[in-house]
């Protein structure tokens, strides 16, 4: 693979099971988000990653479609303002949702909702895709400001971080071999 093919700079780090992560600095939350959709899909399994709301974007997630490598179920990844927020870009998604069904989303706040001195600051009302998100998913487990959802009547038992049995046992192996670089990225 490309990670075995290049000399890695020094502060670059390998963390086992994620090797497309390489020199990528992720949160340990968002460490664990990944190897639990790693955990509980196959590779061939679509995964959306979606925010708390749709009618007012910041900025999304799209890192974690790369590392997870799993495929993604719209051709709607990257959101934009205006875009993803308007009626008939949702409306799409949700048809495009519908018909390939993913088991898992990931609803993603990372990126908060910051006020923008502009338009991108007001909600367009368009509450399409989080209708479909919320009538369609549950939460299964929680990471830190990360859910991951599945699809309802599908449930797995319900875990967060720090759960003794819980994929946050998983963070230590994610970690640096000298542990020093595990906390926040």
């Amino acid at each position: 693979t490309i990670a075995r093919n290049f000399r890695q700079p020094p502060d670059c780090h390998e963390y086992p099971g994620l090797e497309r992560l390489v020199c990528f600095k992720l949160s340990p939350q968002t460490l664990e988000t990944i190897r639990y959709v790693q955990q509980h899909s196959a590779p061939s399994d679509p995964v959306f990653i979606g925010l708390p709301r749709h009618d007012r974007i910041f900025v999304n997630a799209v890192t974690p479609y790369f590392v997870m490598n799993r495929p993604v179920p719209t051709k709607w990844h990257q959101f934009d303002p205006g875009l993803q927020t308007s009626s008939p870009i949702q409306q799409e998604m949700v048809d495009e949702l519908r018909r390939v069904q993913p088991r898992l989303v990931i609803i993603d706040d990372a990126g908060g909702f910051p006020h923008e001195p502009n338009e991108s600051s007001l909600s367009s009302g368009v509450t399409v895709l989080d209708d479909y998100l919320l009538q369609t998913y549950a939460t299964t487990a929680v990471f830190g400001r990360s859910k991951v959802l599945v699809i309802r009547g599908k449930t797995m038992p319900l875990r967060s971080s720090g759960d003794a049995a819980g994929p946050a046992t998983h963070v230590v192996s994610a970690c640096a071999p000298d542990r020093a670089r595990c906390g926040p990225h």
